[in-house]
């Protein structure tokens, strides 16, 4: 039987194009191109069935659609520092990006792959110091009144290296530094300062809704305060936010303080055994990428040689997909000088899931970290450990907690910081300015628990 024909637009049928050529006498006046490009494509179709034809990609060009943008160069990326023999960007490298259109009274916004990032409305877009989750696709989407133009995708792929790794006397240096505690006049040890990042996702949009991340960041927040610790609280913070409230918190830290990060929310962990804090907009799963990689956090606190590096994390640390994370794992690794004091606490083992309790007001590790935070002060390493010992009380008391996802998960090096507690006093004297800058703009805000609410971008 003879077939029939339909042409389309996209996803929408031409309304009288049922012929074998499609033909568009006007394309720049016809209303059925976005952005001065479309897709077209045929249905075929008869009694036996359909087929659908290729796409043929259609673009105006600017003599036929006077006045809309055109991108005449797509994206480019040069490194501005750092630039070196090596394929890829180092940490800590400056880059630009960089597209040129052509029509008047343009517009731009660029894309991290499809979000739109703050702030980013020239041409050009700078990245001053590329960090771990600068690592994607980037594009720029150019408008006026005349429409729009979409770029190609243009990426940035890190190599591992780090551009400010210190020489082997500058670490030697460091490392012998770190290892001195600073005492005060009756040889108690001191800290410079001592300020923690607290950030609790509860409320996701594509992901099931927690219960406790929320109360357990206000109430650990506030007992570290009692023990004279600076405290930044975030309560549901979407993937731009996370990174914002993270480098607020950097800039806090410098030589002598004692710096925690405490996380609470979705997490998984990838086949390398690398960790990944979920923020509550993420779509899929399995998109690392849009994802805060916890090993990254450590890097960018440990950069400031604080005098300890604690890295808190009540979540889930499953696998989701063996498959698709294997893709994305591909990724280099974040780089690390391992001279500093570091811990990290996770509330559950490798591949296990963090548990939640309908019945209590905190969750299971949340319980247990505040309970040893109000007994006596102990160095920083027994605390961890106590904390693990009232993990497996909780389970003995408790018979609905499965054992293996209650157990603490210790990894850590602190050989030169045996005698540091939480509870070490604070050395007076002036502060770092840019912890002053941000503890004020912090203050002004304090109060508002909901994330999207503060101007962290």
């Amino acid at each position: 039987p003879a077939p029939s024909y339909q042409w389309r637009c996209g996803s929408h049928n031409l309304v009288g194009e049922v012929d074998e050529v499609l033909t568009i006498s006007d394309y720049a006046a016809s209303k059925s191109h976005n952005r001065g490009t479309a897709m077209y494509r045929c249905i075929v179709e008869n009694a036996a069935g359909f087929l659908f034809s290729g796409w043929a990609r259609v673009r105006c060009l600017p003599a036929a659609c006077p006045g809309h943008p055109m991108i005449t160069q797509q994206p480019v990326i040069t490194i501005v520092s750092g630039q070196g023999k090596e394929v890829g960007v180092p940490y800590g490298a400056e880059v630009t990006m960089a597209v040129t259109a052509d029509g008047p009274d343009l517009r731009y916004q660029w894309y991290f792959f499809e979000d739109p990032i703050p702030n980013a409305t020239l041409s050009k877009f700078t990245i001053d110091r590329v960090c771990d989750w600068d690592d994607g696709s980037y594009k720029c989407k150019v408008q006026n009144t005349g429409g729009k133009a979409e770029s190609d995708f243009c990426v940035l792929a890190l190599n591992g290296k780090d551009l400010y790794a210190l020489k082997k006397k500058q670490r030697v240096e460091a490392q012998n530094w770190c290892e001195k505690s600073e005492k005060d006049g009756k040889g108690n040890v001191i800290a410079s300062a001592k300020v923690a990042l607290l950030i609790g996702n509860r409320d996701y949009t594509h992901h099931p809704k927690l219960i406790h991340p929320e109360a357990d960041v206000i109430a650990i927040a506030y007992a570290l305060e009692q023990h004279g610790f600076r405290t930044l609280v975030y309560v549901n913070l979407t993937f731009r936010e996370m990174i914002a409230a993270i480098r607020r918190f950097v800039k806090m830290l410098s030589r002598g303080v004692y710096a925690m990060f405490y996380y609470a929310g979705h997490g998984l962990e990838d086949i390398a055994k690398d960790n990944y804090l979920i923020p509550i907009d993420l779509e899929t799963s399995n998109n690392l990428r849009k994802c805060i990689r916890l090993s990254a956090v450590r890097y960018e606190m440990q950069r400031k040689n604080p005098r300890i590096v604690s890295l808190v994390v009540d979540c889930c640390r499953t696998m989701y997909n063996t498959k698709s994370t294997a893709k994305q794992t591909a990724r280099c690794a974040v780089p690390h000088e391992g001279f500093a004091n570091w811990a990290y606490h996770f509330s559950c083992p490798s591949s296990a899931k963090a548990l939640e309790s309908k019945t209590d007001k905190n969750s299971v590790y949340a319980r247990a970290f505040l309970h040893v935070l109000e007994q006596p002060p102990v160095p920083i390493r027994e605390f961890f450990a106590n904390v693990e010992a009232e993990l497996m009380k909780i389970n003995a008391d408790d018979r609905r907690l499965e054992q293996a996802a209650v157990r603490g998960d210790f990894h850590g090096s602190l050989a030169s910081a045996k005698l540091l507690k939480w509870s070490d006093d604070i050395k007076s004297g002036p502060q770092n300015k840019q912890y002053l800058k941000v503890l004020r703009l912090h203050k002004q805000l304090h109060g508002k628990l909901n994330g999207s609410a503060w101007p962290l971008l």
